[in-house]
Order: structure tokens, then C-alpha cells, then sequence
């Protein structure tokens, strides 16, 4: 039951220099004005300016803007956002059953029109730094950003040292018009379209296929969009992210899939991901190694598997 707390109605004012955390509460301030015991709370201080209100999203509920939860205050600790969230959360698996899982989230600051982008979460693993109380599980996510689980109900301090790529949306963005220029892999007739921030990253737009000076075969596009968003590459018309590009690292003998990409000031952007694959052409290729059907030759130390006329890489086989 919580004893003292207020909503924060209005975020801190924007500030030319942002103060540090001179006042850190302990895990008694905390405990005394917040229910710990079946919740995590979260005592957290932005060292990046805050202009708008910051909440709490996650999977309690659905990592949606609707139903996230609002920051508040506590008293005497000027500049410190508390947020309560249930430590465990009932999930409902594919098969239609339930199961309990820990709390996952993390705070975001919205834009100034009160809504959600995930621009202005908080940033990678290294911008949290535990200042007293329970620690979270921090790992990275998929661009780099930090993914947060909270191991049991109690109390959480934490400084967050910046926001996302260092977005904020107290400053205005720089927008552009980007040229991207994409080397594909070539397998199974896939072509590619480019999706993400620009389009809301709810469907791709195909990329136009031209060949270069070289006569190498490239897909072009060309979008308008801000400084420090981002886009990747999937299957044109592929709704699910089944088929992607998937790329292969020497150093660790492991395949990843395409990695979302930042957008800065240059504005003709080139990427060569010519000696990938797409997912599903890597199923195909599990499928058809055995097939005596198919062809496997060897071009510049790299294994390729030829059926019906169509070119199949086997990524990461290497003939040394």
C-alpha cells in the first residue's frame, strides 16, 4: 500500500546543465513510500535532460503506451523517478496455457505530444549503473539497447546515463533523404525491401533492382527520415520476418540476421551483404545437400550447392 506519493503531471524542466544524483535515496526512503513486497520498484535518476513525462513500459502490459506506468516522486529527492510494476507477470504461452514469468521493461520518455516511440527508451547495458538495492538482469537487445528483467519484488536504484543513441526529444532531429544502395545475396529468387522507422516498421517497401558500373546486380531505395532512426532489410511482402538476410561472423562461427541500422548524417549509404543468405535459403539448403539432384561446387573457397538453375551459398562452409 503505498503511504506518499504524487503523479509527475509535468516532467522536470529542460535544464542547459543536467545535475547529478547528489541526493541518492537508500532502500529504506524508498520501502518507507513504496509497496516492495509484491512489486519491484524502481528509484531511477536521468543524467540526460528530460522534457517530457517518462513512463514504464513492459510486459505487465504488453509493451504497449496503454496501460504503461507513470512515473512518480518521491519526496525530498529532487529529480528521482519511482515506478511500480508487479514482479510477476502471467503469460500466456501458444499453446493457450498460462505460465508466471519475471517482470521485463524498462522507462521511456514520450515525445512532446504524449506519444510512444522507442526511440527515447533508455540505452545500452552501460548506461545503467546500480546505485544501491536489488540489481536487474541487464543484457543487450537487438540494436544494442538495454533489456531489463527484474528478478523478485524488492527495491531497485539505478542512475540511467543517457537515452537511447543519445536521442531526446527535446531536441529537434535533423531530417534527410537517404539513398540506401544494398550488394544482396543471391538464392531462391528473394528479393528485398527495406522497412523501419520511416514506415513505422509495419511494411516494407521492395527496393528497386539495377545493376552498378560492374555489372553486379544491386536493390536500391531512397526514403525520408531523421537523424538517429533506424531501418534493416526483409523478404518484400514477407509480413512474419521469416526471411531474412542472414550474415555470418568468422571471429565466433556464428549467423545473425541483418542488423538494424542507425541513420546519421550521411545520406548515400552502401551495404554489401552479397556473401549472406536469406533464412529460408538456408533451410534449403539443409534440404537439398543430401539431394543427389543438386550440384555442389567450389567458388573462391566458398561451398555453392546448384539446383534447377538456382545458386544456393552454404554460409560460413569455407574451403581453406
Amino acid at each position: 500500500m503505498k503511504k506518499i506519493f504524487s503523479f509527475v503531471a509535468v516532467a522536470l524542466a529542460s535544464a542547459a546543465m543536467v545535475a547529478d544524483p547528489a541526493k541518492t535515496p537508500t532502500v529504506g526512503d524508498v520501502s518507507a513510500n513504496f509497496d516492495a513486497t509484491s512489486n519491484v520498484v524502481l528509484a531511477v535518476y536521468f543524467d540526460e535532460e528530460v522534457c517530457n513525462d517518462v513512463v514504464f513500459v513492459g510486459n505487465h502490459q504488453g509493451w504497449q503506451l496503454e496501460g504503461a506506468t507513470k512515473a512518480q516522486e518521491l519526496d525530498g529527492f529532487d529529480g528521482w523517478y519511482i515506478f511500480e510494476a508487479p514482479a510477476e507477470v502471467e503469460q500466456t504461452k501458444d499453446d493457450g496455457t498460462t505460465e508466471t514469468v519475471a517482470l521485463q521493461g524498462k522507462p521511456v520518455q514520450l515525445k512532446k505530444d504524449g506519444s510512444f516511440s522507442w526511440d527515447f527508451q533508455t540505452g545500452d547495458p552501460d548506461s545503467w549503473v546500480s546505485l544501491g538495492g536489488q540489481e536487474a538482469e541487464i543484457s543487450a537487445g537487438y540494436d544494442g539497447e538495454a533489456n531489463l528483467t527484474w528478478p523478485s519484488a524488492g527495491v531497485y536504484i539505478y542512475e540511467s546515463k543517457y537515452f537511447k543513441n543519445h536521442n531526446s526529444p527535446c531536441v529537434e532531429a535533423k531530417s534527410h533523404e537517404y539513398h540506401v544502395t544494398l550488394y544482396a545475396p543471391s538464392c531462391g529468387g528473394f528479393k528485398p525491401a527495406i522497412i523501419g522507422d520511416f514506415n513505422s516498421w509495419s511494411e516494407g517497401v521492395a527496393m528497386t533492382e539495377d545493376m552498378d558500373d560492374n555489372g553486379a546486380t544491386i536493390y536500391t531505395a531512397s526514403f525520408t527520415d531523421e537523424e538517429k532512426h533506424a531501418f534493416k532489410f526483409k523478404e518484400v511482402n514477407d509480413t512474419d520476418w521469416s526471411n531474412q538476410i542472414v550474415l555470418y561472423n568468422e571471429e565466433d562461427d556464428t549467423s545473425y540476421d541483418n542488423p538494424n541500422i542507425t541513420l546519421g548524417e550521411v545520406t548515400d549509404i552502401k551495404i554489401d551483404y552479397s556473401n549472406g543468405t536469406w533464412t529460408l535459403c538456408t533451410d534449403a539448403v539443409d534440404n537439398i545437400a543430401a539431394d543427389v539432384v543438386a550440384t555442389k561446387v567450389i567458388r573462391d573457397g566458398q561451398i555453392v550447392i546448384l539446383k534447377d538453375g538456382v545458386e544456393f551459398n552454404v554460409l560460413g562452409a569455407q574451403v581453406k
